[in-house]
């Protein structure tokens, strides 16, 4: 397609990006998170998880299981903070 007017053009690309699906972010998804989601949101999920995998909280025997899955969540949250300019 040809277009007269970049006017034109920028609006035909914008209707092309709009019908693409776009593919969701892994790393959102880890966490359980949309992409689009607030940063409020963002640091509301990563106070949950802290809570939730503290290691205070759990049996002995469940405690080195539950700080290795709270410490690769934070690694996913310091990324996806870091990639939105949002401090902790």
């Amino acid at each position: 397609m040809s277009y007269s007017r970049p006017r034109e053009a920028l609006q035909a690309a914008g209707e092309e990006l709009r019908r693409r699906p776009h593919e969701p972010d892994p790393l959102y998804r880890r966490v359980g998170l949309d992409q689009d989601c607030p940063d409020f949101v963002l640091k509301a999920a990563r106070r949950a998880y802290r809570v939730t995998l503290h290691e205070d909280k759990h049996p002995p025997e469940h405690k080195r299981i539950a700080h290795e899955k709270l410490v690769a969540a934070e690694q996913i949250f310091d990324t996806l903070f870091q990639r939105r300019g949002v401090r902790a």
